[in-house]
């Protein structure tokens, strides 16, 4: 998973759909035109992350949702 961006995105913030669909909005437009893995932060709500996917067009198989059941967060990358 290369060209990480995480200076929008600390690793303790909860972001909202909201939030998440801005940030992939904004690094889609820096975008080279080549799909990459982008991480895109912490959810606390699993429905969040998948709005902000199929907000942006992503397709299957094109969101990684890793589940951290000791605190709850929900973290995600999307290929875009």
């Amino acid at each position: 998973m290369n060209n990480q961006n995480y200076g929008d995105i600390a690793p303790t913030r909860v972001l909202s759909a909201a939030e998440g669909v801005e940030i992939q909005k904004r690094l889609a437009a820096e975008s080279s035109g080549v799909k990459q893995w982008h991480w895109m932060g912490n959810y606390g709500s699993v429905y969040d992350p998948v709005n902000v996917a199929n907000g942006a067009g992503i397709s299957a198989g094109e969101l990684i949702l890793n589940i951290n059941f000791s605190n709850g967060l929900i973290a995600a990358w999307m290929l875009y």
